[in-house]
């Protein structure tokens, strides 16, 4: 099994010096406890409970097989993240402990891709089905006189799970399970390729036949083996550093060209880097509309609160109407370099959405709070947003908001304990 690994994969504490590796990989499928239970609404938890092996989750694949059903080829494809829009809700536990969890999985692992879009990882992205032209094509084997098609999908772990893209280094001595929640329809992950349906055409379903995990168990060095061996002697803590994506609806927008919208309550061990703010008119839960898609709404200016500090400092007075919109683009566009904590000298891998893009189609607010005073008084304080338009927000909008945070968990060997300490 071909791993995707940095140099140091090894060095899950990073004070190790070593000369050897893995010696050995094998991929390990996991299935769900019920393997019948995969329908609508049904809740697919997978275990993987042997404790006495390394595993490489940032290797790891979900493959998936499906049939589609009423599915004519020459009038629907799959939407952009098709299969991850079949769940609601994507968990990832460690000895217990909930590490991420990812609601609305498809719009949130469509946002997070799209922010973090370069020229080096294209590519990858288009093959996990991050494209509305017709994704999954090189996985389905179509029937078209039966109108019937097979999927056969793989995907990185990673395209569900930030801890799965952040965290390059092996678990050891932990029992893991991922749980996925079925949506209760399949509106979201089909979408049209014609303007207009007859009343006689029927909407396609996705039917699991089949679901696994393939996670990489690895061999290594005796070198290692021993000094994993004395992390459980010593219970040596195990930081493990990750990002929280976290969205947030606001289905009742009025109609208005003044919004305030209080997100959350947030305290002094939150540490927020950035919050999305982005709209979508008249598309959820519509076959012929892609989810890959989201609205300007003409914003004149967005601010985001945090107590009595607000971001950004200036006045953007945007106008999309009239292309003046640079100021929201760049911060669009230089999200992935600050994302990565500026490992590069110079943001030469920035996106690849051009201008026109964000603009007609991918406007997202990018809002960048993490040079601000970390001590908050009273321990909480009000996020919120504030929105002003150049015209009344559009009815059947729905407003959303990704607070990105950074997370840090220590685990602990010898009691199997993992806790959150920011």
């Amino acid at each position: 099994m071909a791993l995707a690994t940095d140099l140091n994969v090894l060095d899950i504490n990073q004070n190790i010096s070593y000369e050897h590796g893995i010696t050995q990989v094998d991929g390990i499928h996991h299935y769900p406890y019920n393997l019948t239970n995969v329908g609508y609404n049904d809740e697919i938890r997978i275990t993987i409970n042997q404790k006495n092996v390394y595993t490489l989750p940032c290797n790891a694949q979900l493959h998936i097989t499906a049939k589609l059903k009423d599915y004519d080829s020459t009038k629907f494809s799959l939407d952009a993240y098709g299969i991850q829009q079949a769940f609601t809700e994507a968990s990832y536990y460690i000895n217990g402990e909930p590490i991420e969890i990812v609601t609305n999985v498809g719009l949130t692992n469509l946002v997070r891709s799209t922010l973090l879009i370069t020229q080096e990882n294209t590519q990858i992205l288009y093959d996990t089905g991050f494209t509305g032209d017709n994704p999954y094509k090189n996985f389905m084997k179509i029937d078209t006189a039966k109108k019937t098609a097979e999927l056969r999908a793989i995907i990185d772990l990673k395209y569900f799970f930030s801890f799965c893209a952040d965290y390059q280094k092996p678990l050891i001595y932990s029992i893991q399970e991922i749980v996925f929640k079925r949506n209760s329809h399949d509106k979201n992950i089909f979408q049209t390729k014609v303007q207009t349906l007859a009343s006689t055409d029927s909407y396609p379903t996705l039917e699991i036949e089949k679901i696994s995990i393939r996670m990489p168990y690895i061999k290594v060095e005796p070198e290692f083996q021993n000094k994993y061996l004395q992390y459980v002697k010593n219970n040596t803590p195990i930081t493990i550093q990750t990002h929280e994506w976290k969205l947030y609806e606001n289905v009742n927008v009025p109609q208005t060209t003044d919004l305030r919208w209080n997100i959350k309550t947030i305290n002094e061990n939150d540490r927020i880097s950035h919050v999305i703010v982005f709209f979508q008119t008249n598309k959820r839960n519509d076959y012929t509309k892609t989810m890959f898609a989201f609205d300007h709404c003409n914003v004149r200016d967005l601010k985001v609160y945090i107590g009595q500090q607000y971001f950004p400092r200036d006045t953007y007075n945007t106008d999309f109407e009239n292309n003046d919109f640079a100021l929201h683009y760049n911060d669009f566009k230089y999200f992935e370099y600050q994302y990565n904590k500026f490992k590069k000298l110079m943001p030469e891998s920035i996106t690849t959405v051009s201008m026109e893009i964000y603009k007609s189609t991918l406007p997202l607010f990018v809002i960048p709070v993490m040079n601000r005073e970390v001590e908050i008084k009273n321990g909480v304080a009000d996020l919120l947003v504030q929105v002003q338009t150049r015209s009344p927000i559009p009815a059947n909008t729905i407003m959303y908001a990704i607070v990105v945070s950074q997370r840090v968990f220590v685990q602990t060997l010898q009691d199997d304990k993992i806790e959150s300490i920011m």
